[in-house]
């Protein structure tokens, strides 16, 4: 035995034989129609340019959202108010669920650093992760952080820890190639002594922080 027919098809199978008959009809009618078929096609476009707009309307209101919550962390007003405080914690976390690569940088270094508990810590790491991957420079660096120190979810590995320093440094990211010139200086993350290497890392730091205080890069070459 199937058992008791499905809902739908007890509908169905309800039916006189006349009204089976103009069900079969319609649909061999529907199949056979050239402008069902026109205008099958035609929803079908429509509801994939709808779907588009849909994705492009969603991907503008994070991207304000996260400049917004960007102007209230930075804005001078109302500074020990928890409530903007909320606010602003409340709009990263939604841009960083929704994707956006800056707010998983922020938002998890934020969780990762300050979360309460062990569950915040873990999808603090996580989403520092996933914009380290993406290619966001400051989640490179935290990623490096996280491998060289370790933590409950991501055991110290230090030569990941190099790997995301490394990657961080040739982005431009100073505090990086700080880090790696210092672990060529005196030995750590398990590299030799290297003063050469060192030394490279240490003028790429430097370029760096004249970059980030507004000196032109071309002037570096000299």
């Amino acid at each position: 035995m199937l058992g008791a027919p499905l809902p739908g098809i007890r509908a169905l199978s309800g039916m006189s034989g006349n009204g089976d008959s103009d069900f079969i009809r319609g649909v061999g009618a529907c199949r056979e129609s050239p402008s069902r078929r026109n205008r099958l096609r035609t929803y079908s476009v429509t509801t994939t340019s709808g779907s588009m707009v849909m994705q492009q309307v969603s991907s503008l209101r994070i991207r304000l959202e996260y400049r917004l919550a960007a102007q209230l962390l930075h804005a001078r007003w109302m500074t020990r108010s928890p409530g903007k405080h909320r606010l602003t914690m409340r709009l990263f976390q939604r841009c960083a669920e929704a994707g956006h690569t800056a707010a998983l940088s922020f938002y998890g270094h934020m969780l990762f650093h300050r979360g309460n508990s062990p569950q915040d810590k873990a999808k603090g790491a996580r989403y520092v992760f996933q914009a380290a991957y993406a290619g966001d420079v400051h989640a490179q660096y935290q990623a490096g952080r996280i491998y060289e120190f370790g933590c409950a979810q991501y055991a110290r590995r230090e030569e990941k820890a190099v790997t995301w320093y490394a990657r961080a440094a040739e982005a431009g990211h100073g505090l990086a190639a700080e880090r790696m010139a210092e672990a060529y200086r005196y030995a750590h993350l398990g590299l030799p002594v290297d003063s050469r290497r060192s030394s490279q890392w240490a003028a790429l730091a430097e370029r760096a922080q004249r970059s980030e205080s507004g000196e032109p890069i071309a002037s570096l070459t000299h």
